[in-house]
């Protein structure tokens, strides 16, 4: 099954949770109703996890892509010579990508490194993690070992 089919499927379920009615305050309601209603709210936990799983891999996608044009461009106007270069052009990227998501420098190149080994080195996780088999914890848990 594709990612956006995987996605499509979660967002579907998604939905269909965000129009579960609201719980009322006041009234208790038979067991098996408040059963029912909990085993709904379960369920919409559990596929809002796997929308936010899949979001998450595509999400590690765009940033190796990201790295990768931002190593290209330093490469492309001499940059990358020099050490310090590379470390420039990949600082700029995180201050950059920082900004737009309102995270820090150190966030962000935390996620560009995690990003480029599921991507380069552990695909099956990252194909896992899109599916939403396994969380991103579960993911980074996986990268950290593999390094």
């Amino acid at each position: 099954m594709s990612s956006s089919s995987v996605f499509a499927s979660a967002t579907a379920e998604s939905m269909d949770a965000a129009r579960m009615p609201a719980r009322s305050e006041g009234s208790a309601g038979s067991s098996s109703s408040l059963g029912e209603r909990y085993d709904a709210a379960v369920a919409a936990i559990a596929a809002e996890e796997r929308v936010i799983a899949a979001a998450e891999a595509r999400r590690a996608r765009w940033l190796t892509e990201a790295a990768s044009l931002a190593d290209q461009m330093a490469t492309a106007d001499g940059a990358a010579a020099t050490l310090a270069g590379q470390e420039m052009a990949r600082r700029r990227l995180a201050g950059e990508i920082g900004c737009a998501t309102r995270r820090s420098e150190g966030t962000v190149t935390r996620l560009v490194n995690e990003a480029e080994h599921l991507v380069e080195s552990l695909p099956a996780t990252l194909d896992a993690l899109g599916r939403g088999s396994i969380s991103y914890l579960h993911a980074r848990y996986l990268v950290s070992h593999a390094v």
